[in-house]
């Protein structure tokens, strides 16, 4: 195998989580998306969540209590989905196409009850 140390996806903020813990800081963004924002986009309002790269939230000791779905045994967090329905409710009312947003989440639970709430939202990944 090989590494293809250049990727070509997204903003150097973003990739360095990956870069650093799984990459041994190998990666390099491309020029032409090293410093993308939201705000670049045609018709995207500059405004903190579209000119900030990426943001993470602690929810640690906030009350945001992950539940176990009894069926499958997946994991779900109602209160982080209602928390990312808002973040992305605020990028489109910003001008952010839907198919501009991936919300992205480890858990099956979580993906469905995120589709369930966001199911007015065509075209959202």
């Amino acid at each position: 195998s090989r590494l293809l140390s250049v990727q070509h996806r997204m903003n150097a903020a973003i990739m360095a989580f990956s870069n650093a813990e799984f990459y041994d800081g190998q990666l390099v963004a491309h020029e032409s998306v090293a410093n993308h924002l939201l705000c670049d986009l045609p018709g995207v309002t500059a405004d903190p969540p579209t000119e900030t790269p990426v943001r993470f939230i602690d929810t640690a000791g906030a009350s945001y209590d992950e539940e176990l779905e009894e069926d499958t045994g997946s994991r779900f967090n109602a209160q982080e989905a209602s928390l990312a329905v808002k973040k992305v409710r605020s990028l489109l009312a910003l001008g952010v196409a839907a198919e501009q947003i991936g919300l992205i989440t480890p858990y099956r639970a979580q993906v469905r009850l995120l589709r369930d709430r966001l199911a007015d939202v065509p075209g959202l990944e």
